[in-house]
């Protein structure tokens, strides 16, 4: 449940953060869930995790690899004590793509460990998916694992920052590929639509026939009546049949 919780709370400005965190404070944060992990401690990695981030989504500064890295293996471990399996390929993935060449430190991380044998996956997960498109803020620019980028990983997870034109940091979340972009999700391709409605003709009024004249002799001859009728028959059958006139529906 607060795994949750700390999920709604990144979906925040670093305005409306009680406090902000550093990368010395973060990195501190990584090696207290290590020690748990040391430890065969399950209670106190979760709990690391989730202290882990809820600091994360006050990250005041530019996060460097080693500390996006770490944040991944940290959510990749709980993700194996909590018997997520789905979830640790993937949070490994993201931690070599932040992180190219990390080597699992061996004292943590047995042989035997899911983890571990989770690596090969991970490798497969960073050639796989397609981009998941941000909307770009305004001024500045976002970062996807330490790199900038305007698309998220639709196979693993991404720390996403976004930065103003002075680099100063301005939002950090930790988005899954399911989960809500919020603010960030790019917007409806409605402009093209609009533009075109906007530059449509409208349609032509059709005009009204002239009020016909009534005949002024009855006793005209059957054939001349007959042809006039024909006339007047044709003449309205023109009109509806006019091309020129614009549907409203065409």
């Amino acid at each position: 449940m607060l795994l949750v919780l700390v999920h709604l709370a990144s979906a925040a400005p670093l305005s409306e953060c009680s406090r902000s965190y550093d990368n010395s404070t973060l990195t501190a944060a990584i090696a207290a869930a290590d020690r748990a992990i040391a430890a065969v401690d399950a209670g106190s990695l979760l709990a690391g995790r989730d202290t882990l981030l809820e600091r994360l989504a006050c990250a005041a500064d530019p996060l460097p690899p080693a500390v996006i890295g770490g944040v991944h293996r940290i959510v990749a471990t709980a993700a194996s004590v909590e018997r997520q399996e789905v979830r640790i390929a993937p949070a490994l993935a993201s931690l070599l793509a932040a992180d190219p060449g990390y080597q699992l430190p061996p004292e943590l991380y047995s042989p035997s460990n899911p983890v571990r044998l989770s690596l090969a996956h991970a490798g497969l997960l960073l050639r796989e998916g397609l981009p998941r498109p941000l909307r770009t803020p305004a001024a500045g620019w976002l970062e996807v694992d330490g790199a900038s980028a305007t698309a998220t990983s639709t196979t693993r997870p991404s720390i996403v920052q976004a930065l103003d034109g002075n680099g100063v940091v301005v939002e950090t979340r930790y988005l899954w590929p399911d989960d809500p972009l919020g603010t960030w999700a790019p917007a409806a391709p409605v402009a093209a639509v609009a533009s075109r409605e906007a530059t449509s003709p409208a349609p032509k009024a059709k005009v009204a026939h002239p009020h016909r004249a009534p005949l002024l002799a009855a006793t005209i001859a059957s054939a001349v009546a007959t042809g006039v009728l024909y006339g007047i028959a044709r003449a309205d059958r023109d009109s509806f049949d006019d091309r020129s006139i614009v549907r409203a529906d065409a």
